[in-house]
């Protein structure tokens, strides 16, 4: 009994001791309690994409041979009163059953300068390690580290560019050797539904 009672009280010290080193005084924030600030000014940056889309994309080999060719749809929409871009992208064979399904979740983050992103792909080992980014000259411009297999990552650029009411382009180029040499991975045409 004693023996348990020691090791919950270690327990209780190793956590009251951790909550210590990662909690903020009332002093450092202004107040005990925070409240969360309005959306940034550049959640408006991925005005565009919220809706839905039609997509028509191309993948290639390092090669620059293509791989395949494959219709999906977007569909975008704003979480926590703007503060957030949740969008999901669907691929499909041929055959119209579903070849992918990447969700993604955006956020501008004041502290960076930048756009903060991660997505997934649903079954796949697919995800971002590491994807942030600006817009410059009303184009998207994001890096992205990859991770394709639990041994493999790659580096990416993602660009969203011609960006219009109804219409866009999309790509990934991707990099194998930390940058030296990239190669067109993806491209996605994209036309506006609703």
């Amino acid at each position: 009994m004693k023996k348990i009672r020691s090791i919950h009280l270690l327990i209780m010290t190793v956590v009251l001791h951790a909550m210590s080193i990662i909690s903020v005084s009332a002093e450092e924030v202004g107040s005990a309690q925070v409240v969360l600030k309005p959306a940034p000014v550049e959640m408006k940056q991925f005005e565009f994409l919220i809706g839905h889309w039609d997509l028509l994309s191309q993948r290639f080999a390092p090669d620059g041979t293509q791989t395949g060719e494959y219709k999906g749809k977007w569909e975008a929409q704003y979480l926590d009163e703007g503060r957030m871009v949740f969008d999901q992208v669907t691929w499909f064979n041929k055959d119209g059953s579903k070849e992918s399904y990447f969700p993604t979740l955006r956020t501008f983050s004041p502290k960076t300068n930048q756009w903060e992103m991660t997505y997934m792909s649903s079954l796949k080992y697919m995800h971002s390690q590491s994807f942030r980014g600006q817009f410059i000259d009303g184009e998207g411009h994001f890096d992205v580290d990859v991770s394709l297999t639990p041994k493999q990552s790659a580096l990416a650029k993602v660009r969203f560019y011609n960006i219009k009411k109804d219409s866009m382009d999309w790509v990934m180029k991707f990099s194998f050797d930390n940058g030296k040499t990239w190669f067109l991975g993806e491209q996605i045409t994209a036309k506006r539904v609703r």
